[in-house]
């Protein structure tokens, strides 16, 4: 018996396949609320610079993620020289008992464009505890284009740890619109 059989008999974890991999990162785009954006620093020798910020998928679920940044924050200044970001999406830890590592997760690698306001909007509709902010603290709608995915399904050896095409990602669209 091959060792990832093994692997599944006694863990019980399905084996996700590439296209597999593409649709749960989807549906938890869909589903997700939270996770944590990267940006490159501007002006200085440190590194990105990544912290925990509310998104959205679109409205018309395109697969393509939204994040509200106020202007003057770092996010903000970072992308006024440079608009590549990342964003980490995990599981929510809180299903099942599984161990922290073998939950799935991964990074969605892109350029946050600035958003419309119907894309506003829709993002404000997810949460709706956000609105306030809006006016009082300069905040703008980005959409951020993707141009990259790399999986991480959980233990390597018991799931897909790897890229996933973005052509086969948002080729789900419009699957997983969650009210």
């Amino acid at each position: 018996m091959p060792f990832v059989s093994l692997i599944h008999l006694v863990h019980g974890f399905p084996l996700e396949s590439h296209k597999e991999a593409a649709s749960l990162a989807r549906r938890m785009v869909a589903e997700s609320k939270f996770g944590f954006l990267g940006t490159q620093m501007d002006r200085t020798p440190f590194g990105p610079y990544t912290s925990l910020e509310l998104f959205s998928d679109d409205c018309e679920s395109s697969g393509h993620p939204l994040v509200h940044l106020v202007s003057w924050g770092t996010h903000g200044r970072n992308l006024k020289s440079n608009t590549s970001a990342s964003l980490f999406v995990m599981q929510d830890l809180s299903d099942s008992g599984r161990g922290i590592m073998d939950h799935s997760r991964f990074t969605l690698f892109g350029n946050l464009e600035k958003g419309s306001e119907t894309e506003l909007e829709c993002f404000l509709d997810k949460h709706p505890d956000v609105r306030e902010w809006q006016d009082a603290h300069s905040f703008q709608i980005y959409r951020m284009q993707l141009t990259k995915i790399n999986w991480i399904g959980g233990f390597g050896d018991a799931h897909y740890v790897g890229p996933i095409s973005v052509s086969d990602y948002l080729s789900l669209s419009n699957v997983f619109q969650v009210q």
